[in-house]
């Protein structure tokens, strides 16, 4: 039941991670002829689209997407709580724990971003790259303020380490799987 449960949680948290990838593409004004954009499109248009309809997006912003993507994490942990817990959750307990997962996930993905935009500076791929420009739009604007802030170094960018190590701080205080543990699960168990 173990691996089972893990490997459904991980396809589940990948999915999610669709869905974090085309807001972060929208905000960033990424070109949807991209193939990673088409992609991503693809996988997540089946559960966005029924909430296009009531929510239209802003220009900024596509909130369908925002509010389908919050609506699943919801769902998700009301799904994991009901199979590992013994006591039901209120409402309240549900939404937090969904927004501490997206915020969570937001945060590991622009992570993961940075780090692997970083190594591929150092490498320089030649000719047009769809994953590089996708890593490239995402990056730039988010590295952007701490650029401002530090002073050059010969050369050398250290504002992927600074966004990193900012990143990684907020994690660790950022509630996890311990807080919910602790309001409505058995021991061991975690939704987030």
């Amino acid at each position: 039941m173990g691996a089972l449960s893990f490997l459904l949680g991980t396809v589940a948290d990948l999915y999610m991670l669709c869905f974090v990838i085309r807001l972060a593409l929208y905000w960033h004004g990424s070109d949807p002829r991209n193939p990673v954009a088409a992609v991503v499109l693809r996988l997540t248009n089946p559960v966005v689209l029924p909430f296009r309809l009531l929510v239209k997006p802003s220009q900024r912003l596509e909130t369908h997407v925002l509010l389908t993507f919050l609506a699943l994490q919801c769902l998700l942990v009301w799904l994991t709580v009901n199979a590992g817990c013994l006591v039901e959750p209120s409402l309240f307990q549900l939404v937090g724990f969904g927004l501490i997962r997206a915020v969570r996930l937001v945060l590991w993905f622009y992570l993961l971003a940075v780090v692997a935009w970083a190594l591929l500076s150092w490498f320089s791929p030649s000719g047009y790259n769809p994953v590089v420009g996708v890593l490239h739009r995402i990056c730039t604007p988010a590295l952007a303020p701490i650029r401002r802030i530090l002073p050059g170094m010969g050369g050398i960018d250290f504002s992927p380490l600074v966004f990193i190590l900012g990143v990684q701080f907020v994690l660790a205080f950022l509630p996890g799987a311990e807080v919910a543990r602790a309001l409505s699960c058995t021991p061991g168990f975690s939704p987030i």
